[in-house]
């Protein structure tokens, strides 16, 4: 038999940015042990990254360092640049004794994935079937590189990011069934839900560096032992109350519906029975099959779930929870929703208020870190939010989102005089927008059409907002570096403001100009009268009803002629 040898903890497999840019894999080891020398990682899809943090480097920690128990031990950590030496030998110390549970073509127990796991035919299939972007049985895509007759070759890395990647994001429907789980009919299993992630809109908070990412991203608490919670490499020894409790080992073909065991558990999630098939090429070890089947299937998502916002429903339909993950909206800039990611205050159950949203259980520890002074005002946070929309019955990919925006620490207290201007400048951008498919709508009127509806064709102020998007990105990272300097502060709303009514005015200018010559004189629906001079005016007013700082320019009376 031919062995194949990968192993997480010692080869390099995690693509990360250093300090001086340059660009490189590293061991899991390496990853942790020296993260303060990294700015970031640098994987090639953006949903790779979340795959990994949370289904390698965060449990690892937990698991051997734990988390800070107070705000005050957070800071300690935090204020250190890395990991001390007592922390780096424990995690050292980690890896090295479960250095054969991160193997991962292990004959017994190779990392992620069943051992032995086939399929009742003994069929395996393309390794494309774990990357989306490649055509593979309903998932097409438009520009796929490979058909489904081509063989993708994997190296080793790229099949762990990918095998981490179809246990967190992988599409729903039909799965191949495996030999000796008995729900298997006809040789499939129907029912998969998406991959958890795959429910949610991410948004993870990140530092300078991967440490400091790490460390944002610890939760305000430590795993107590003998919980139950473990990650999945530690789930081997298999408990035979486990089995009373109808929980199936995650390295066995069977799978169970059922809730979270603990955050470890959570994080570590195996959606999927997945076993990588590698092979021997002139290029090294390439993995060109794959086994996958159907896999664990949570039972709800808990609100405990660190990593996205929730809308909080005050009348839930019988039988679901008041939580609900919020997803985040294809072509819609995360800056665009900041409210979510604002929404600090726990709701306090009195249905009469309504639904309500709720930032996510990481930013209101960040929040917690920053009003206790373990975080200073002007902590260059930065947010990365994921998500994936799926098509046909989740069976396939349609899109992924992907956003990084600055957000200032003091916007998330209910008190700040920031967090007034950050919602301020996003109701202005969409204020402005609605005004502009306003004047687009009125002026269409005017020349003897139809608007467009709301809901099809193009309309202007998407344009706009894309246009605004790189001025309130700059505006959100500056208020970020002066949040306690109100006087500068007041000065870049004032930039803003003034690049805003330039910008809106140059698409309201193109409207004008497009507009046909009967909308001059306009004519009238319902005893009102459409003209480019009244589209012109109410477009105006709105400007100056929104945009209070810019000084208006003069002879005003003569605006868009």
């Amino acid at each position: 038999m031919v062995y194949f040898v990968c192993n997480l903890v010692d080869d390099p497999w995690i693509p990360l940015d250093s300090s001086q840019g340059e660009v490189g894999e590293h061991s899991l080891q390496v990853a942790l042990l020296e993260s303060h020398r990294f700015t970031g990682t640098a994987f090639p899809r953006p949903t790779l990254f979340p795959a990994v943090l949370r289904q390698v480097l965060l449990p690892v920690l937990l698991d051997s360092i734990g988390s800070p128990r107070t705000s005050q031990e957070w800071a300690a950590w935090f204020s250190r640049g890395g990991f001390d030496a007592s922390q780096r030998q424990a995690i050292a110390d980690y890896l090295g004794k479960h250095r054969d549970l991160f193997d991962l073509f292990s004959e017994h127990y190779p990392f992620a994935q069943v051992a032995g796991l086939e399929s009742p035919t003994k069929e395996t299939k393309g390794s494309a079937l774990l990357v989306p972007s490649i055509a593979t049985g309903n998932n097409v895509p438009l520009f796929s590189v490979l058909t489904e007759a081509d063989t993708l070759f994997l190296r080793p890395a790229e099949a762990v990011w990918w095998l981490l990647y179809t246990h967190c994001w992988d599409t729903a429907a039909i799965k191949t069934g495996a030999a000796g789980d008995p729900r298997v009919k006809n040789g499939k299993t129907t029912g998969n839900p998406t991959g958890p992630l795959g429910q949610m809109g991410v948004v993870v908070p990140t530092g300078a560096t991967l440490f400091e990412t790490l460390m944002l991203n610890l939760p305000p608490r430590t795993p107590v032992r003998g919980s139950g919670d473990r990650p999945q490499w530690r789930a081997h020894h298999f408990q035979q109350q486990d089995r009373t409790e109808g929980i199936a080992s995650p390295r066995s073909p069977q799978w169970s519906i059922r809730p979270e065991l603990g955050l470890m558990d959570l994080l570590t999630w195996q959606a999927r029975r997945i076993r990588l098939v590698p092979q021997q090429t002139p290029d090294g070890v390439r993995v060109t099959k794959v086994v996958l089947c159907a896999g664990d299937r949570l039972s709800r998502l808990p609100e405990t779930e660190p990593h996205t916002a929730w809308t909080w429903v005050a009348k839930p339909r019988k039988g679901q929870s008041s939580w609900r993950p919020r997803r985040h909206r294809s072509g819609r800039a995360v800056w665009q929703g900041l409210e979510s990611l604002l929404a600090v205050n726990l709701p306090e159950g009195d249905a009469l208020s309504g639904d309500r949203e709720v930032t996510s259980e990481m930013l209101r520890h960040i929040l917690s870190l920053q009003t206790d002074e373990a975080l200073p005002d002007t902590y260059p946070l930065r947010i990365t939010a994921v998500g994936v929309v799926y098509g046909n019955q989740s069976a396939v990919v349609e899109d992924v989102i992907a956003d990084e925006i600055p957000l200032p620490l003091t916007a998330l207290s209910s008190d700040d005089r920031t967090r007034d201007l950050v919602t301020e400048l996003v109701e202005q951008a969409d204020a402005l927008s609605q005004a502009l498919n306003r004047m687009h709508a009125d002026l269409r009127k005017a020349g003897g059409g139809d608007p467009v509806p709301w809901d099809k064709g193009h309309h202007p102020g998407a344009g706009l907002l894309h246009a605004l998007d790189p001025l309130a990105r700059r505006a959100l990272a500056q208020i970020q570096r002066h949040a306690d300097d109100d006087e500068h502060l007041e000065q870049l709303m004032q930039a803003w403001e003034q690049k805003a009514w330039e910008v809106s005015d140059q698409y309201a200018r193109r409207l004008l100009d497009a507009s046909p010559p009967q909308a001059f004189a306009g004519r009238e629906i319902d005893k009102r009268l459409y003209s480019e001079t009244s589209a012109r005016g109410h477009f105006y007013a709105a400007l100056r009803k929104h945009l209070t700082r810019y000084e208006s320019p003069k002879n005003r009376s003569r605006e868009g002629n």
